[in-house]
């Protein structure tokens, strides 16, 4: 898993985020919009949360307004379902550990727990097939409350840039299905392009 690859994660906490991870490249070679009032953040590849996902590339996040408000909450790589479970573990269990450390939190970090499952009916990614899974993550909100959280997640992945990469796309929000962000996250999803 080390050579580079192009991936989209979504990760988070408490409303919903976009996360982008892909060969550094300038300039991208994809377009991710997100909607007016959305904020926006760009991390290099290894994460100093989670050194041990071998990934290379960059991460590119979208969060939804009323990301970090307690009051905003209810309550050629394998994207194989286990792989993705190993790697959401440690991005997980990695970005909790490092929040709560800095914010003097002490959480059970053993109760984290993520499931991941493959769709039979294949999805739509940058305008090409794509296989889809669905995902939920028992973790904790180390950024405001510091309580379990559940997450949902959505996330499409394909091959990219003539078979030479890999792209997966997820959407993540502890909502559910039926909210009206799921709406919003879907409409970046239908934007999103990359390479064939």
């Amino acid at each position: 898993m080390s050579t580079p690859f192009r991936n989209v994660y979504m990760s988070m906490t408490t409303l919903p985020l976009l996360l982008l991870l892909l060969s550094a490249q300038d300039p991208p070679p994809y377009s991710l919009p997100a909607p007016q009032g959305w904020g926006k953040e760009r991390m290099e590849f290894p994460l100093g949360f989670a050194k041990d996902l071998d990934h290379k590339g960059v991460e590119e996040l979208r969060f939804a307004p009323g990301m970090f408000k307690a009051e905003a909450l209810d309550g050629t790589v394998s994207f194989e379902p286990q792989a993705l479970e190993k790697d959401l573990m440690k991005y997980y269990k990695g970005l909790c550990a490092s929040v709560a450390a800095s914010r003097k939190l002490e959480l059970d970090l053993t109760k984290i727990s993520v499931k991941v499952d493959r769709q039979e009916k294949k999805g739509r990614l940058g305008g090409e097939e794509a296989d889809v899974c669905h995902a939920r993550i028992d973790w904790y909100d180390p950024f405001v409350t510091g309580k379990p959280l559940t997450l949902h997640l959505e996330l499409w992945s394909r091959r990219a840039d003539g078979g030479k990469r890999s792209c997966l796309f997820a959407i993540a929000s502890p909502k559910d299905k039926s909210a009206p962000i799921w709406t919003a996250l879907r409409k970046i999803l239908e934007d999103f392009t990359c390479p064939k």
